[in-house]
């Protein structure tokens, strides 16, 4: 799945005949729209800076954060996104909200995480539990 924000017609065609040169048809591409500011400051609207992984998809929300209203992001909105993701995957659609002050400054879920796996993320786990790990034995 490839997630991207509403081209014009003339980029969407080449961008369509590039994955296909390259994938086929094992690419299933959803159109978000991206709702920026007049502005254009940060990210804010912005539902294509979201974060997956094996088991979720995270995905920005700004209709929680008055200082977002302002801007005209709403939950309706947010909701009609998030079941746009919903239906195009198996993995759990998760909703998280970004405030104003977040996106305003160009800081998206990407930038804010990490992923890890195997050992680390198993160190990881158990440092944020409080529970006894050796280190990477």
């Amino acid at each position: 799945i490839l997630v991207i924000p509403t081209l014009d017609k003339e980029m969407r065609a080449y961008l369509d005949a590039e994955l296909f040169k390259k994938f086929r048809d094992e690419v299933v591409i959803i159109d978000l729209p991206a709702y920026l500011d007049k502005n254009r400051k940060g990210n804010c609207g912005m539902y294509t800076a979201i974060l997956a992984t094996d088991k979720f998809v995270y995905v920005p929300v700004f209709g929680n954060d008055p200082g977002n209203w302002k801007q005209g992001h709403s939950t309706m909105m947010d909701k009609i996104i998030i079941h746009m993701i919903e239906v195009n995957t198996r993995k759990t659609v998760v909703p998280v909200n970004v405030p104003r002050t977040i996106c305003e400054r160009g800081i998206s879920l990407r930038s804010l995480a990490w992923t890890l796996r195997g050992k680390v993320a198993d160190h990881v786990i158990q440092v944020a539990r409080g529970t006894p790990a050796k280190m990477f034995a």
